[in-house]
């Protein structure tokens, strides 16, 4: 990865008592200043979560992987699209969509905006739920912005589709 990025990579071991739906968070206080999707970025902490699903029926599960890198620049009044490049080894079903930043407790950002709402003109931010493509038609004021992606993980048990898994990034 090039240019002022650093990447935090955090491990940790766990043992569940059972079966249920576990909420992992990470909060990080070290956001960017300057972020215009939201008012006062920096200091408004950084925050994702995920969801891991102990489902006896559903199986062993394998958490998706986003195999392109979570930064990429957009060019003023160019038409720019964004990939995560969802991978499950598993072959579940992915699902994906914008959801709101997260900071404070992981809780979602209450200043938070998509970014095509900072500015006044009429352009277009929107996903692709099955490809994952993240298109902003004409980002139109240069700076720095802040999106969060959720992949679903999907697979059929007993013949119902059931959600398995889910990452945010």
């Amino acid at each position: 990865i090039v240019g002022d990025i650093q990447v935090n990579t955090y491990r940790g071991t766990h043992t569940y008592g059972g079966p249920g739906v576990f909420e992992l968070k990470m909060e990080d206080p070290n956001r960017n200043e300057g972020v215009l999707n939201m008012v006062g970025s920096v200091d408004t902490p950084f925050a994702i979560r995920s969801l891991l699903i102990i489902d006896p029926q559903a199986g062993h599960n394998n958490s998706v992987k986003l195999l392109n890198p979570a930064t990429d620049n957009a060019c003023l009044n160019r038409e720019w699209i964004h990939n995560p490049a969802a991978y499950d080894e598993d072959g579940d079903l992915l699902t994906v969509s914008l959801v709101s930043c997260r900071g404070f407790n992981g809780d979602p950002i209450p200043t938070y905006q998509y970014p095509n709402e900072v500015s006044t003109e009429e352009d277009i931010f929107i996903i692709d739920e099955f490809s994952g493509d993240v298109t902003w038609n004409s980002p139109q004021i240069v700076g720095e912005y802040n999106i969060a992606i959720r992949v679903e993980e999907w697979r059929y048990v007993n013949g119902d589709l059931r959600k398995v898994g889910e990452v945010v990034r």
